[in-house]
């Protein structure tokens, strides 16, 4: 069990992951990158950075807290980085340590792949077979021809709309699953997460660079799911925080009727076409500020 176990953890170790690239692209580029995009799983579907100029990037990660984009925002020499477009999810602000979550395993990445310090490298967020489940599914990945779900600019590449779950789509099923996990009753975390935010904004601030806070559009079917009470928070908490960092600037999208169905790969993530559309519209807008 041992042996396979740890010949399989070396051959897992060798199957291509967003994550190993993006570090080893930002060894090799962080004294030309300008442009740097973070945050979770709306951002890496959902924003485009090769749209946003020659020298972007996507340092965004599935379920990505802010406390692992101040780590990979910090973790890298960018003397010539110019913007950071962050991205503020609906449960963004209320969410609490990845670690604490059902999706903890993703901690695992980032440890093994991109250097970060947080966790021992005897604890179980050193291994890939510590989390059996996709442990599994990428020691099958590594004796097929899979295609790799990224491009060279980090972003995502699989959510075209030929993939796209109609059945789920059509019953609303989607919609209501999606938004059940991300209402939440418990807002407790709403100050750790600004406290990080700030630490973001500090940075940003104290070298210059320009920061966009940006939340993507979602399907109307979600929206209409969502917990209004944190809706009302989340906006409350992004207004004081612009009044107190003028120099951050937030554009949400979330109902932008502009969206329509195919743009969307389910009700809360764009597909590969309706992120260029949503990132075009995107660049637009900073442009004009």
């Amino acid at each position: 069990m041992l042996l396979y176990l740890f010949g399989g953890e070396y051959l897992v170790r060798q199957v291509p992951n967003p994550y190993k690239y993006k570090h080893e692209w930002m060894k090799k580029h962080q004294g030309e990158v300008e442009i740097l995009t973070f945050g979770g799983s709306h951002s890496f579907y959902g924003i485009n950075p090769k749209i946003l100029g020659d020298k972007a990037f996507s340092l965004a990660n599935v379920s990505q807290t802010f406390e692992y984009d101040y780590f990979l925002f910090t973790n890298y020499e960018c003397p010539n980085l110019k913007e950071i477009v962050l991205a503020i999810s609906f449960p963004t602000l209320f969410s609490g340590k990845m670690e604490d979550g059902k999706e903890w395993w993703r901690t695992i990445f980032y440890k093994i792949y991109m250097d970060c310090p947080f966790h021992s490298d005897f604890s179980k967020y050193n291994f890939e077979f510590c989390n059996f489940q996709t442990f599994r599914g990428k020691l099958a990945k590594r004796f097929s021809h899979s295609e790799l779900d990224y491009d060279e600019w980090g972003c995502n590449t699989i959510n075209k709309l030929k993939n796209k779950d109609t059945m789920r789509w059509n019953s609303g099923i989607d919609a209501v699953e999606a938004a059940q996990r991300h209402n939440k009753t418990d807002f407790s975390k709403l100050d750790t997460n600004l406290s990080r935010l700030q630490k973001i904004a500090d940075y940003c601030q104290e070298r210059n660079i320009k920061l966009y806070l940006v939340t993507t559009p979602c399907w109307k079917d979600y929206n209409d799911k969502l917990n209004v009470a944190q809706l009302l928070k989340m906006q409350e908490a992004i207004s004081e925080f612009q009044k107190a960092n003028p120099n951050a600037l937030y554009f949400n999208y979330l109902t932008d009727n502009r969206f329509v169905a195919n743009d969307f790969f389910d009700s809360n993530h764009l597909t590969t076409d309706g992120a260029i559309k949503f990132t075009k519209i995107l660049k637009k807008d900073i442009e004009r500020h």
